[in-house]
């Protein structure tokens, strides 16, 4: 959550804990059930290489060749020309260039159904008022690196344009048409003015070892950037990868299958104006300067999300300053202004040029999803060469991007981000690959819909680890460390900006489990939604947080478990738990003292056989436990240090034998929803949780802490009981913390 300071909440918790009353398990509230659409996750686009393409062959016969030397050169052959340092080439056919041009250009004005190829072979070329290769016409271009081959190409630092309304070219490799690059040999650019490689139509990559080091963007296809295969470098003041077509929603989309990459940049690593694939390649990627250069996050109140709940007795969602969850209107999950989330069209797009086709089995964008605004750079001038941000607010300094969705189903990312290292104002699909972040916001946000099918995820540092308006996990295995929610479902927008950034309360907002396994290491809080939970599968550990404005599991609905592992180690002043009409049963224990980081706790059955293990990396006071093995009317032993034989690295034992512990007491679970204290009586969860509208499950609010949701049902206050919680002490920034305990991280 995200909180506005220690005066404010000083005045919460002190209300809260002159109203404080019982709370005990969760009720299902009267709320309507989640309005979050089915999310296609079929692969969105499907690239075709043309055998103009994929050809990188060539021979010296009916070829034309172009000899290189200082400031002229000559030709051998038919369809070129040169005047003074420029060489034009006019016709359809294969030029193979090679020697050094000191400052001049290779142009190439075709016709327009013309296939120009020109293989590189050894080439020097620079100029010193504008681009060294100007495709201004063609059908197609295609630059061939010759095998063994090392080609340079640098340009201006300042172009020189015939008009004061020209603005082309703006790449040292530009292309009007589509652009292709393949072959076997090297190419180094040097982009001084703008961009290193940019075409105004789709720009492919086959093959071939590229380095580009730009002013502004990198590698820019106007339509669309795909990437076969290579070996790519980029080192890019601005987009280090970007496709900007704002104007065709079935255009602006970049494509990766494969390749190496090794990429900085000032901004945004890899941008697509609307689709973002990754099917597979290896990324090592470093943008923004990484999560080092973060904008530090500013606490204060947002949304109203699940409000001060705690256990929510009769599910109503607590004590809730100021409103009624039921005036809440049912919200969208997406922000769409049909209501509920876009679901993907079916849309083929118009057939390319001779470059080839994209086939997409969705439309690349809808209104409420447009990308970030993100102009064109103004033109650089002087040797500084720094790319400047036309966006409104600030600079996007993302890994990857997406406008309309992003979806990963192979490679292999090394990231490092100042923002989130995934992104999209639509939908984010992981299919597959392997990651492991560091960011400095989120590791993975959706505006919609985020879905996990598979893969393998590390995400080591981040302010929220996974936040979306839904958040689906059915597979995988994900750990999460997060200074702030380590999983967050809440509706609204995440713009770059905090007057922007307000993901707001909305009944409609649910995270889902059907499989996979997700440990979260949380110092906010560690599975917190503005609508539902739903626990079908998968195996779910959560670490933290440690103080008391911040709970475990945060919902501001309900939490219904049916299957899978379930274990919630965290404080308890604002501890909840699953329903007491799920499927599956739980039990709840309050320590009267906070548990040192490391310690075990045991359950055993009735005839000592352990059915669970778990010990948390951090403090806690409260654990909640769900597992398929827990039956109602049966008796357990609960115990807590020692250790287990088939404890995994994290921390976690589903049987193995269980040793050196000291018994803590007996219980017999009397419904779904058991909460006892360490003593083994019966209790109730001393909790003012639910806060999930405090920072709206997620970002500051525009709205002085209401909700366009409606604000959260003032329900019972929270109990003091006969035992306050040990944690309730002051901590920082502005959130109370358990007697003792580590502070929260930052």
């Amino acid at each position: 959550m995200k909180l506005k300071g220690k005066a404010v909440l000083a005045g919460l918790l002190s209300a809260m804990l002159l109203l404080y009353t019982a709370a005990g398990c969760a009720q299902t509230q009267d709320t309507s059930s989640s309005a979050v659409s089915e999310v296609s996750t079929e692969k969105p686009l499907t690239v075709e290489y043309t055998e103009e393409d994929l050809d990188a062959a060539w021979s010296e016969s009916g070829s034309t060749s172009i000899t290189l030397s200082g400031n002229t050169a000559t030709v051998t052959g038919s369809g070129a020309t040169v005047k003074d340092s420029t060489v034009t080439i006019s016709a359809a056919g294969t030029y193979v260039l090679s020697g050094t041009l000191t400052d001049g250009q290779i142009e190439v004005s075709a016709g327009k159904e013309d296939l120009v190829r020109l293989v590189l072979n050894g080439v020097t070329l620079s100029n010193s008022t504008s681009a060294p290769i100007d495709s201004s016409q063609a059908s197609q271009t295609v630059i061939v690196l010759a095998e063994g081959s090392k080609n340079t190409v640098t340009d201006a630092t300042e172009y020189k344009y015939e008009s004061a309304d020209d603005d082309e070219p703006d790449a040292a490799i530009f292309s009007k048409d589509d652009l292709t690059i393949n072959g076997t040999g090297s190419l180094t650019v040097t982009g001084n003015y703008k961009n290193g490689i940019g075409s105004k139509d789709t720009l492919k990559i086959v093959s071939g070892t590229i380095s580009v080091t730009a002013a502004n963007d990198g590698i820019r296809g106007r339509d669309a950037v795909a990437v076969k295969d290579g070996t790519i470098t980029v080192d890019a003041e601005g987009d280090a990868i970007r496709s900007n077509n704002d104007e065709d929603t079935t255009k602006g989309w970049v494509a990766i299958e494969g390749g190496a990459f090794q990429i900085t940049s000032g901004q945004d690593a890899f941008q697509a104006e609307t689709i973002l694939q990754v099917t597979g390649g290896t990324f090592d990627i470093t943008a923004g300067g990484g999560s080092a250069n973060a904008v530090a996050h500013q606490e204060q109140f947002g949304g109203q999300g699940g409000g001060f709940g705690g256990g929510r007795p009769g599910g109503n969602g607590g004590f809730q300053p100021g409103g009624d969850r039921s005036s809440a209107s049912s919200g969208t999950a997406s922000g769409a202004a049909s209501g509920t989330q876009a679901e993907r069209p079916n849309v083929t797009p118009p057939a390319e040029s001779s470059a080839g086709t994209a086939t997409k089995n969705v439309a690349a964008s809808v209104s409420s999803n447009t990308a970030e605004s993100q102009t064109a750079q103004p033109d650089q001038s002087g040797s500084s060469g720094t790319a400047e941000s036309t966006e409104e607010d600030s600079t996007s300094t993302k890994a990857l991007k997406g406008g309309s969705e992003v979806y990963l189903s192979g490679g292999t990312f090394q990231i490092d981000s100042a923002d989130d290292a995934v992104h999209s104002n639509g939908t984010v699909i992981v299919a597959g690959g392997n990651l492991n972040i560091s960011t400095g916001d989120d590791g993975m946000h959706a505006d919609d819909a985020l879905v996990i099918q598979d893969g393998t995820i590390e995400i080591q540092k981040s302010y929220e680890g996974l936040e979306g308006a839904s958040v689906t996990i059915s597979g995988g295995t994900i750990h999460v460390t997060a200074s702030d929610d380590g999983i967050n479902a809440a509706g609204g927008s995440d713009d770059d900006t905090d007057s922007r950034d307000s993901f707001e309360a909305n009944s409609s907002n649910e995270i889902r489990f059907t499989g996979g396994t997700v440990v979260i290491d949380a110092s906010g809080d560690g599975v917190d939604s503005n609508g539902n939970v739903v626990q079908e599968g998968g195996t779910v550990l959560v670490n933290g947080p440690v103080n008391s404005g911040n709970g475990a599991l945060d919902f501001g609905g309900t939490y219904q478990i049916s299957g899978g592992i379930l274990v919630a180690a965290g404080s308890s002043g604002m501890a909840q738990a699953p329903d007491e009409d799920s499927q599956q049963n739980s039990l709840t224990v309050v320590f009267t003292e906070t548990q040192a980081a490391g310690t075990a706790v045991n359950i055993a059955d009735a005839a000592g056989n352990s059915i669970f293990t778990f010990a948390p990396t951090k403090q806690f006071q409260t654990i909640v436990v769900s597992a398929p093995g827990l039956k109602q009317g049966s008796s357990y032993t609960v115990s807590t240090g020692g250790e287990n034989s088939g404890m995994n690295e994290d921390g976690y034992a589903a049987s193995g034998t269980y040793s050196g512990g000291t018994q803590l007491t007996k219980v017999t679970l009397s419904s779904a929803c058991t909460v006892i204290s360490s003593s083994g009586e019966e209790t109730t969860l001393g909790g003012m949780g639910g806060m999930g509208g405090m920072g709206g499950g997620g970002r500051p609010n525009r709205n002085d802490g209401q909700s366009a949701g409606g604000s959260g049902k003032g329900g019972t206050p929270p109990d003091l009981g006969s035992g306050t919680p040990a944690d309730a002490g002051g901590g920082p920034n502005g959130r109370t913390q358990q007697s003792g305990s580590a502070s929260s991280a930052s």
